[in-house]
């Protein structure tokens, strides 16, 4: 996860809405989270001239391996059911920070996305180097892909469309910020159909043509106001058909058309959005600067139920990762807290872990019900749900 994302990202029960004051017993056959075992990924290497100190992205499935970028630049790979078959893969890098992006379809490829603006497409599993492209700007965020092109907002504002088998640009496009920020937080293109949706640093919300980076519109969604000095988008947008649901830092939630971008509904009280997950039932869940954690209807954007920081436990500039959806349950991390188990119905708490250091990356889905987090030390989890 991006350090400038993680220096902005960080039970009271809420029943329908309403919000309660006492914490309700989980019931006694509840899951609860099980560490299957951990392993300290983290190494003596030169200190990151940026950031200070070595961090590391989401863990990434590659077919049946598990693959961790860090900003020290190494590649880590290994066996998620045997940590021990582990390797750190030959790549020439300065520092990633971006996830890795696996693509099975395409010969297995790795593509890793360098701060200094390099693209790198690997042979998967051997990490021979198939391409590389120098890119205008550092690359912060994992590309989007559509089978034939990979999409890259890099730290210059410029939009890059790249091959996938060869590396070449086949079109670029560089938005020219209105205004100045202090932190980018433009998020990771993300393609619908044909279209592509990109949110950027000032707050600009673009639907592009895929094929040729052409613009069918765009919409303003967080003005600067007085004082504010961190605009921008929470998260990456999410598109179901014709609904696009678009996060602000600056406590605004869209539900937007994803045809002509015209406001479909807003909510402007969930305190500076933070991240966001969506369900294939149509729930979204928010999570909010003010370590406040929000289900909310899709279409609507009606409350289904709110939890205060309180619940967590959490200390001010505790922030919420994106949850991880596990059936009925919801996963969710703090940044210097806890991992947590919830159940996505009511929101009810029903088991917590002690990590020691919280979260750097959210939770990431693995093989036969399995699931992966990373601690902000460098130990990578592999958790299960057990009776």
């Amino acid at each position: 996860m991006v350090n400038d994302v993680r220096l902005i990202l960080p039970v009271v029960l809420l029943l329908a809405g309403c919000v309660g004051t006492l914490r309700i017993p989980a019931p006694e056959t509840a899951p609860r989270l099980k560490v299957l075992w951990s392993l300290d990924l983290h190494r003596e290497v030169p200190v990151n001239k940026l950031y200070g100190k070595q961090e590391f992205s989401s863990p990434v499935l590659a077919d049946r391996r598990l693959v961790v970028a860090t900003s020290a630049g190494e590649v880590h790979d290994l066996n998620p059911f045997n940590p021990s078959d582990r390797r750190i893969l030959p790549v020439k890098s300065d520092s990633l920070l971006a996830a890795p992006l696996f693509l099975p379809d395409k010969e297995d490829l790795l593509i890793l996305a360098d701060l200094d603006g390099t693209l790198q497409a690997l042979a998967w599993p051997t990490g021979k180097l198939r391409w590389t492209k120098l890119l205008s700007g550092s690359v912060l965020q994992t590309p989007a892909y559509d089978g034939e092109l990979l999409y890259l907002l890099d730290t210059s504002h410029t939009l890059t469309a790249v091959t996938v088998n060869k590396g070449e640009v086949r079109w670029t496009q560089r938005h020219e910020p209105e205004r100045a920020q202090d932190l980018l937080s433009a998020i990771s293109p993300v393609v619908h159909h044909d279209a592509l949706f990109i949110g950027q640093a000032d707050g600009v919300l673009q639907c592009l043509e895929r094929l040729d980076g052409k613009e069918r519109w765009r919409r303003v969604l967080e003005p600067l106001g007085e004082g504010q000095r961190l605009i921008g988008f929470a998260a990456p947008v999410q598109v179901f058909d014709n609904l696009l649901i678009a996060a602000t830092y600056s406590s605004a939630l869209y539900g937007l058309s994803s045809e002509t971008g015209d406001t479909m509904w807003r909510r402007v009280d969930i305190p500076g959005i933070v991240a966001m997950t969506a369900s294939s039932e149509g729930i979204l869940y928010i999570g909010a600067s003010d370590g406040s954690f929000h289900a909310l209807d899709r279409d609507t954007g009606a409350s289904h139920w709110t939890l205060n920081s309180s619940a967590f436990e959490a200390r001010a500039g505790e922030l919420p990762s994106p949850a991880l959806v596990l059936g009925e349950y919801l996963v969710l991390g703090y940044t210097q807290s806890d991992l947590f188990l919830l159940r996505r119905s009511d929101g009810a708490l029903l088991d917590r872990l002690a990590l020691g250091s919280g979260l750097c990356s959210s939770p990431t889905l693995g093989p036969e019900g399995t699931f992966f987090v990373l601690s902000n030390l460098g130990v990578l989890y592999q958790l299960s749900l057990v009776q």
